[in-house]
């Protein structure tokens, strides 16, 4: 559990530097008087290294590439943390504590197992508290400054609706009829046996396209029977795992074979799925809203950082390091913790 948590704190994007103070700082990129130190992009590679993919590349060669990527990540993030400044986007203690009891809500953790798992990577929870600071400030300045840009015509949500109506549709508009068989324990066995033979060859005939409602009016001991085994629609997620598995996989019209449930045998008919309709999409306007409005904001944000990018002093350095160096320098055993740095560093003045 600890190990795992250890990881949601990264996977989420909370994870914080070590703070080191035995590690060579030289600097690897200026962003407009800002500096970027060695320290913090092997930070950032070591953040991401558990979660490098197989690329068919050399562990070095990925590392490497992990390198720049975490080093653009690091600049858009300066310049972000920046213009927040000088737009002196606030966030107070009473927000950052709702964003603290969220993040603990949401993964069923105390502050104790919190605190525990940062101080596993020499993390103290005033710098955890900062980094949720500046992800509040960042959605903040994003709906303020970057959000305004984004607009919407009903047109562009039909259209949205349409491209992503498999993943937008509720699985609830499901349409299905069943067979139920009831098993009776005898303590032998042999009612399970003859019911699961009688399940599958019933499973058989139906899937050859005998009709299924005289077959459920006929077999079935559900109370459905009398309506050809009519479920009406139905939300998968509140049926039995195996039972929702098969509804998910089914096309309109085709049958299942036998499933166990503790009520016994099921087969499963999917009589219709969501055809995508007006009120289909009419229920799921406010859904499709977020979803579009989410959408556009990354691109409006990315294209607010490329402008950014664009007016600013950028200087990027030899970008050095290694897998192996990343390893060294983020051992426990030869990192001495001072206090954390101080955010928004100046670059030396240059030497004339």
């Amino acid at each position: 559990m600890f190990q795992r948590f250890c990881f949601v704190i990264v996977a989420c994007g909370l994870a914080l530097p070590v703070w080191s103070g035995e590690v060579v700082n030289r600097v690897v990129a200026i962003v407009n008087g800002d500096i970027i130190t060695q320290t913090d992009l092997d930070q950032a590679v070591a953040i991401r290294l558990p979660q490098l993919p197989p690329q068919g590349l050399s562990r070095e060669a990925a590392v490497q590439m992990l390198r720049q990527q975490a080093l653009e990540h690091l600049i858009d993030e300066r310049l972000l943390q920046q213009v927040m400044q000088k737009a002196n986007v606030e966030i107070g203690e009473t927000e950052i504590d709702e964003a603290l009891q969220a993040f603990l809500r949401e993964r069923g953790a105390t502050l104790a197992q919190l605190e525990q798992a940062l101080a596993q990577q020499h993390i103290p929870l005033v710098a955890f508290r900062e980094r949720l600071a500046n992800q509040l400030r960042q959605m903040k300045f994003v709906q303020s400054e970057v959000a305004k840009k984004v607009s919407m015509s009903d047109e562009e949500l039909r259209h949205f609706y349409r491209r992503h109506a498999g993943k937008a549709e509720s699985a609830g508009n499901v349409r299905i009829a069943q067979i139920l068989l009831p098993v009776t324990d005898d303590g032998r066995g042999s009612s399970e046996k003859a019911v699961l033979s009688r399940a599958n060859k019933l499973a058989a005939r139906a899937q050859r396209g005998e009709d299924f409602a005289a077959l459920a009016r006929t077999h079935s001991a559900g109370p459905e029977a009398t309506h050809g085994g009519e479920l009406g629609s139905v939300d998968p997620t509140t049926l039995h795992p195996m039972v929702a598995a098969a509804v998910t996989q089914l096309r309109a019209g085709t049958v299942s074979g036998p499933i166990r449930s503790k009520q016994g045998y099921h087969i499963i008919k999917v009589l219709e799925r969501g055809t995508g309709g007006a009120d289909d999409f009419t229920k799921i306007k406010p859904q499709l809203q977020q979803a579009l409005f989410q959408e556009k904001a990354r691109g409006a944000l990315e294209q607010y950082v490329a402008e950014m990018r664009a007016k600013a002093y950028i200087e990027i350095k030899e970008i050095g390091g290694s897998a192996s160096s990343v390893a060294e320098r983020q051992s426990p055993q030869q990192i001495r913790p001072p206090p954390p740095p101080t955010t928004g560093r100046a670059a030396p003045a240059p030497s004339h």
